[in-house]
């Protein structure tokens, strides 16, 4: 992926709270569980939400999170990955 903490955080400021450590964290995370095949030309916004996803179920996150149960999705950001 291509998307740093820098990058992450222009396009999502609502995580400026977690810090560029624990979002280069997230976004390493996220890189293991977004591949290319899976995902193609849209890997690196697959992997921002999912780093999304994970830094709102954070403590860090807790202002971005938004539960949403009939989904089974965690976060607002887990529903639009799917």
């Amino acid at each position: 992926m291509t998307v740093t903490s820098a990058s992450f955080l222009l396009a999502k400021p609502e995580f400026a709270k977690a810090g560029t450590a624990q979002i280069a964290a997230a976004l390493a995370f996220a890189e293991l569980q977004t591949s290319d095949e899976a995902f193609g030309d849209s890997r690196d916004y697959a992997g921002s939400l999912k780093t999304a996803d994970i830094l709102a179920q954070s403590p860090a996150g807790r202002d971005s999170r938004l539960m949403l149960q009939q989904t089974g999705a965690a976060t607002t950001y887990g529903v639009e990955r799917l």
